[in-house]
């Protein structure tokens, strides 16, 4: 009887043990997860960015022979709500398109482009800096900026928006030009 005794206990500590082996060993299966993210779908609220003025038309400094410094206001507008989940969100604002043209004209008096080496620097893309609060905007570099106006219900910022000018190239009857920013969100 004590052998059978032994024999059964020898027994059920080999199936105790071949059986905690089995679950011991890792189980691996491969496995390929695809997402697709509609982007018009991602973001169902309204984000608006507005200038105080839609054109701005700057002065003539004789003194200087540059424009004048332009000052306005640079307004973003959300639905989001201002609240505690909404504190983390961040904006940046990137300098994307700062091309400045100069005409004069010619003998004939049509009006020609005065290229960057007649004018002896290249104004085109340094005629203007642009300045949102007291931080120059460089060209592609984004500026992440804090929504200022938290007394709303809604996530807004007010930020003033100067352009300022160097010199014009010289006997310059025309210029204009264009500016564009992006705002981004980090949601």
């Amino acid at each position: 009887m004590c052998k059978i005794k032994i024999i059964r206990l020898l027994i059920t500590t080999l199936i105790s043990m071949i059986s905690a082996e089995s679950y011991c060993g890792p189980i691996a299966h491969p496995m390929t997860v695809t997402t697709q993210i509609d982007k018009n779908k991602f973001f169902g609220g309204e984000i608006n960015v507005t200038f105080t003025e839609n054109n701005l038309i700057p002065k003539f400094n004789k003194d200087s022979y540059s424009l004048k410094d332009i000052h306005t206001q640079l307004a973003i507008s959300t639905n989001i709500p201002n609240d505690d989940s909404s504190r983390l969100i961040q904006h940046t604002i990137t300098l994307t398109k700062n091309d400045s043209y100069c005409y004069r004209f010619n003998d004939v008096g049509n009006l020609v482009l005065i290229d960057e080496v007649e004018a002896s620097y290249p104004y085109q893309s340094e005629m203007v800096n642009i300045f949102i609060d007291s931080y120059e905007l460089d060209m592609n570099t984004p500026r992440t900026l804090p929504f200022n106006d938290m007394g709303k219900d809604y996530l807004q910022a007010d930020y003033k928006f100067t352009l300022k000018f160097n010199r014009l190239p010289l006997n310059v009857n025309k210029c204009e030009g264009e500016i564009q920013v992006m705002v981004e969100f980090d949601l």
